[in-house]
């Protein structure tokens, strides 16, 4: 007879509480993501520090169940309040891209035009970074959206690639560095075994709320290392003036072209309070990819997560939109992962 696990560790030792079976969604059907609105754009940062703590709690999936901690984290709240440099570093062993190689002369914006299609094909997927950029294969076929990796165990993506606000969404395999042109067209593995986390904000909203799209996967629980081969890109709380500033760069797994494949363009973000705004081109499948810039040490970061695409819903003279990556967003990939 099996005895259900009534508590995990996460990967900072933080002991883990069952809630019970995990709700899943009884079709593939993912939310409509709109342009946040309301109270989306209240700054996180501005609420209570209870409220936020809760706004905070993981609830984490594992093998069909359910975990979160036992009451929410204040302390968490007390450290994330505090100022102070957020940054990993990023890592390679494979070759890098000569033409995303830049110097701190080339450090400006240019920009994309919605209106006509500048996405083009990056055959160089085992190269970095693009090595780094992740198919989320579906085993019944299709893929769920794109995501990052951003260590050697951590990967990232949208909240609602992976649960719709209300239930868990199929969840995928994770295959950074895909090309389906190459004789080997997952160079780097499809990595199943993880936990997954998302915030119990994007929950409590029943249908997800903007300010909490985003998701940490994490496969250590289950001795798996995809990033060792295929390399990751860092995670930066850059300052306003590189987001705005610097060259932005935006590749994924668009759905109207054949996959897996990746396929971006490179631009310039606007700052829009905790949400970065850019006339890059996406699509749907995009979802969860990272919005990069790189700093006058040579690397690439992760300053934001895609959300979502304006044409891809209909409008295509308005910006395209992604979760930048603050303080909160930070500190609760930070804690809910192994970095």
């Amino acid at each position: 007879m099996s005895i259900a696990i009534t508590t995990l560790t996460s990967p900072k030792g933080q002991p883990l509480t069952l809630i019970g079976d995990a709700k899943l969604s009884p079709n593939a059907v993912y939310p409509r993501v709109e342009p946040p609105y309301g109270d989306e754009l209240g700054p996180v940062l501005e609420m209570p520090d209870y409220e936020l703590a809760e706004a905070l709690r993981p609830v984490i999936f594992n093998e069909g169940k359910e975990y979160t901690v036992d009451t929410p984290n204040t302390s968490f709240i007390e450290l994330l309040r505090a100022d102070g440099e957020r940054r990993t570093s990023s890592y390679t062993a494979l070759p890098r891209s000569q033409s995303e190689q830049v110097d701190s002369s080339s450090l400006h914006a240019f920009s994309g035009i919605i209106g006509a299609d500048n996405r083009v094909v990056r055959r160089d997927n085992t190269v970095y970074p693009m090595s780094t950029v992740a198919y989320l294969a579906l085993a019944s076929g299709g893929y769920s959206g794109s995501g990052t990796m951003i260590g050697p165990s951590t990967a990232l993506t949208a909240a609602h690639v992976v649960h719709n606000g209300t239930s868990w969404l199929r969840l995928p395999s994770i295959a950074p560095g895909t090309d389906r042109e190459d004789p080997t067209p997952m160079p780097f593995g499809s990595h199943g075994g993880y936990n997954v986390t998302v915030p119990n904000g994007w929950i409590n909203n029943a249908g997800g709320d903007a300010r909490f799209d985003y998701a940490v996967i994490e496969f250590s629980g289950y001795g798996d290392f995809p990033g060792r081969a295929s390399g990751w890109k860092g995670l930066w709380v850059a300052p306003d003036n590189v987001v705005s500033g610097n060259r932005m760069y935006l590749y994924g797994h668009p759905s109207d072209k054949a996959q897996p494949q990746i396929w971006g363009n490179e631009g310039n973000g606007v700052l829009n309070g905790q949400y970065i705004n850019f006339f890059m081109d996406a699509w749907y499948g995009d979802s969860g990819s990272g919005l990069y810039v790189y700093d006058t040490d040579g690397w690439p970061y992760v300053v934001g997560v895609l959300r979502g695409a304006a044409g891809a819903i209909g409008d295509n003279t308005k910006p395209n939109f992604g979760r930048r990556m603050t303080r909160d967003v930070f500190d609760f990939v930070i804690a809910y992962s192994a970095l």
